[in-house]
């Protein structure tokens, strides 16, 4: 490490996020973010005492803002991307413009986001591109094999269906209860309580099984795996022959990216 006397605290404020880390994280410790709110936010800088607070992409917290330029600890913002509809370039958007001035730096993903922030004075900009598009250029280079899937696609097309939400399931189930035995799917729900991931289960009529309960059961003649786990659906993706990707029509969509980066078709909606 070229800092070694830097520890690497790793924060997340949503679940999805901390439960796939949470025991795998590079980092030293990694925790949830508190609620932006002022006593939230005092109680965690005075706990994690930072040096440097680094924010992704669009994780712009007022309360944390406010108090990190306070107490003079630089703060950058990496991976943003800015449009012209957002609040920050509407001419009732003062205070968030004012948010965004306490980044000590940003870095955007493209050419257009640093003009939208130029014409509103904030010039502590550089384009640096995307960071996920550096991670998943790494998911090819590791082992991605899932031995059990080996026995389960036998070779047969498979459509794996990726952070979905209810919206897109729908959808995909009226296709596959009416899909040629021949095809295999993988369903990865966004949701993995018990009673979502149950009400999925029955609603398909083809021979379906849980991706966690495959040790215990046979997989003759299984169609329809649910990958009601987190955390590999990166691997899941490379045994597909055709993905869907969750969330178009729902709460925003998903990450294309990884599966793409194994050169399979990729569908999305609406």
């Amino acid at each position: 490490m070229e800092y070694p006397n830097y520890k690497i605290l790793l924060t997340f404020f949503s679940p999805s996020g901390y439960e796939v880390k949470k025991n795998s994280s590079p980092a030293d410790i990694t925790s949830y973010l508190p609620v932006d709110i002022p006593t939230k936010v005092t109680s965690f800088l005075d706990a994690a005492r930072p040096a440097l607070a680094i924010f992704i992409k669009y994780e712009i917290w007022p309360n944390y803002l406010y108090a990190l330029k306070k107490r003079r600890i630089p703060t950058l913002l990496i991976s943003a991307r800015f449009k012209p509809d957002k609040i920050y370039f509407k001419n009732y958007g003062g205070f968030m413009r004012k948010v965004l001035g306490r980044f000590s730096h940003i870095y955007v993903q493209d050419k257009t986001s640093m003009q939208l922030l130029n014409n509103i004075g904030i010039n502590n900009v550089n384009v640096a591109g995307d960071t996920r598009l550096d991670r998943v250029s790494e998911i090819l280079q590791r082992d991605n094999s899932v031995d059990i899937l080996e026995s389960f696609c036998k070779g047969d097309d498979c459509l794996v269906a990726g952070s979905t939400w209810p919206e897109d399931e729908s959808i995909l189930i009226e296709y596959i209860n009416n899909a040629p035995d021949d095809r295999k799917f993988i369903i990865a729900p966004h949701n993995i309580k018990e009673n979502h991931i149950n009400s999925l289960f029955h609603s398909i009529g083809k021979k379906t099984q849980l991706f966690t309960k495959l040790a215990t059961k046979p997989l003759e003649d299984t169609q329809v795996l649910i990958l009601d786990t987190i955390g590999i659906l990166t691997k899941i993706y490379s045994y597909a022959t055709l993905a869907y990707v969750g969330g178009g029509f729902a709460t925003g969509l998903h990450n294309t990216l990884e599966p793409a980066v194994f050169g399979i078709p990729v569908i999305i909606g609406p």
